[in-house]
């Protein structure tokens, strides 16, 4: 049997059951929907909300936002102020993490219980303090940022057609 003829007949009993597939026929059809099923994913720049449901990231927005900051032109003059001082946030709160998470961390080093550590055991908890800060410092003004600049996105994305009027979808 040529290659041509057994293409031939996956072709032709592609939609038919397994049982009725020979071994090679049911490894190709298996190759073919894994090769279909992975071009499906989204974007990689895309966050899993729910099932089936994918949102975009916050760094994507942010660049959104960059991108509309410099290249739209806004009809109402303040929202081009309004996202600036949005995008503000980030890097302001992204040093209060910082800065919170040196004092914090030095301050439980010299904690009474944990003084009595020696120095070795006592640089973990204060790096875990120090992290803990400043991870919050980051996701607090991403958070804000969003909070500011999301419905300016989202008007936009309406008026462009993007966006559902009614659903927001």
């Amino acid at each position: 049997m040529s290659t041509n003829d057994s293409q031939e007949k996956f072709a032709n009993s592609f939609y038919c059951q397994d049982k009725f597939l020979s071994l090679r026929d049911r490894e190709i059809k298996r190759r073919a929907i894994g090769v279909s099923e992975a071009n499906k994913t989204p974007i990689k720049s895309v966050v899993k909300v729910g099932l089936g449901e994918h949102a975009a990231t916050e760094k994507m927005k942010i660049d959104r936002v960059k991108f509309f900051l410099k290249d739209f032109v806004y009809q109402e003059p303040k929202d081009r102020e309004v996202a600036r001082r949005s995008l503000r946030h980030i890097d302001k709160y992204h040093l209060i993490g910082l800065q919170l998470g040196i004092l914090f961390g030095a301050v439980t080093m010299l904690l009474p219980g944990i003084r009595r550590l020696p120095f070795y055991l006592r640089i973990p908890i204060g790096a875990g303090v120090f992290t803990f800060c400043i991870r919050w410092g980051k996701n607090y003004g991403l958070d804000l940022a969003n909070m500011r600049f999301n419905p300016l996105l989202e008007t936009i994305e309406r008026e462009n057609g993007v966006r559902n009027f009614q659903t927001s979808f």
